[in-house]
């Protein structure tokens, strides 16, 4: 039984050695050789309209003894609604971080020729951003994660506001109505409003208000659900730069108006 004592111990020592090797030369990135060097950055970094001046990404480098990281190659694309830029080298980095501001984002990846600003993104838009390592041996190692930087935008109209409507009645007269009134918020960018119709159906039929549920998108008003004894429908909504809100509408009677809601 001897011959299976030394077997096992050929075993265990194959068993070992091949473990001691996979901790120096692990898994390489690129062409199966060994894992010299990682960098872990986030897989996400919101970008939100309005707020975000600068993006920044930490790259969390992981190096082997004996190892150098030389610098991270950052290639960026931008995809939009609008259509797709070109993936472009936008910096080589030397250390542990990658920042751009709000315009470096935006100054290298044209879109259709274009250079955009955050007014022309909208939900689901996106920066991609891709990563290579260069060694200090002259290798180049892809990195495994991507950085996206997804286009978001907060929503916070909730308040009181003073109201101005216009409105042309179902017999073609026109009529007007000023007045204050409340959004009050009910979470995921929509709000309640008192009266869709801006007082028309109250002045002029003695007709309840039409409360209604709008949704902002990025500045973009839209209406959730209007319960009413006929359809109401908003045709055009968007917010000013001023926080002015503008709501174009009709209902099923094609009766219609605008209305401006100025923040107090």
């Amino acid at each position: 039984m001897k011959w299976i004592y030394n077997l096992s111990k050929i075993l265990l020592l194959g068993t070992f050695v091949m473990f001691a090797n996979s901790c120096e030369e692990q898994w390489d990135l690129k062409d199966g050789g060994s894992l010299e060097a990682q960098v872990y950055p986030p897989t996400s970094v919101n970008f939100v309209r309005g707020e975000t001046e600068n993006v920044t990404v930490n790259f969390k480098p992981f190096v082997n003894p004996g190892k150098t990281i030389l610098s991270v190659s950052v290639y960026k694309k931008l995809e939009t609604s609008l259509g797709m830029s070109a993936e472009v080298l936008t910096e080589e980095v030397s250390g542990d971080t990658f920042t751009q501001t709000k315009e470096e984002l935006f100054a290298d990846v044209p879109v259709n020729g274009e250079v955009l600003d955050e007014n022309d993104l909208g939900p689901g838009d996106a920066w991609k951003l891709r990563y290579v390592m260069k060694m200090g041996d002259g290798k180049e190692l892809n990195v495994t994660t991507m950085t996206t930087v997804p286009f978001t935008c907060v929503s916070d109209l909730g308040g009181e506001y003073d109201g101005v409507t216009n409105w042309i009645e179902y017999y073609g007269n026109p009529g007007t109505d000023s007045y204050s009134t409340t959004l009050a918020a009910v979470g995921g960018g929509e709000y309640t409003l008192e009266d869709l119709s801006g007082g028309m159906e109250p002045i002029v039929w003695g007709n309840p208000p039409v409360e209604a549920t709008i949704k902002d998108i990025c500045g973009k008003i839209t209406l959730v659900k209007a319960d009413y004894f006929y359809a109401y429908f908003i045709t055009e909504g968007r917010v000013e730069a001023d926080g002015t809100i503008y709501i174009k509408w009709r209902n099923a009677y094609d009766e219609n108006g605008e209305t401006w809601l100025t923040p107090q």
